[in-house]
């Protein structure tokens, strides 16, 4: 008879989180992993060296024998799988975004699939405000710039430091500030809105 070991840990957490539909999993015979539903049906084989449930993030990650990595979402379905070392995060667990972790490189991907960023960058920081997100970008040299929810690059990775600013107005603006401590105001479209070198800018009498 084949017997199915839950991992403890992990059921742990899908106990404190029962929106969850399922949990990591190994089978008894085999000492493989895999991912069972809240019924106890596999829903991912178990075929995998190792396998953990992210309660945080609400993903699975998977991998077997360091040759195939992946990463599965709350219903089972595999999002990512690759040959090379992967690691995923995704925070906070609504986000439709997930940053994705190979050979010290980070990028971003959807929950369907696609990379919008790609791995480039030695950090990346998902940013939202007043509706939009940002992926703030650092580049292996340490210049940063600024992504757009879709991947299109607004500001080049060219500066010292990126921020977004407080302000009153309706649509957020980048900051960002040269390696000579001047500051730029870009739009959330990424338009130049000021000239380069000022050392403060002003937006609808905040200073900035």
């Amino acid at each position: 008879m084949k017997r199915l070991i839950i991992i403890l840990s992990i059921m742990a957490a899908f106990a404190a989180n029962m929106h969850a539909q399922i949990v990591a999993a190994k089978e008894g015979d085999n000492g493989k992993y895999g991912f069972v539903d809240a019924n106890g049906n596999w829903v991912v084989n178990p075929v995998y060296s190792s396998a953990e449930w992210d309660k945080y993030g609400d993903i699975g990650t998977f991998d077997h024998d360091w040759k195939v990595f992946g990463m599965i979402d709350n219903q089972g379905r595999v999002v990512f799988k690759s040959n090379n070392y992967m690691l995923f995060t995704r925070y906070p667990k609504t986000s439709p975004f997930v940053k994705i972790f190979h050979n010290s490189k980070n990028g971003v991907g959807t929950m369907d699939g696609k990379i919008i960023v790609p791995l480039q960058y030695k950090y990346i920081e998902i940013k939202e405000e007043e509706g939009y997100t940002f992926f703030m970008l650092t580049s292996t040299d340490g210049k940063v710039g600024v992504a757009a929810s879709d991947g299109k690059i607004l500001v080049p990775c060219e500066y010292y430091l990126g921020e977004i600013p407080y302000s009153n107005a309706k649509q957020p603006f980048l900051l960002m500030e040269d390696f000579n401590g001047g500051r730029v105001l870009f739009s959330c479209e990424g338009k130049q809105l000021t000239p380069q070198g000022y050392s403060s800018v002003e937006v609808d009498s905040v200073a900035i």
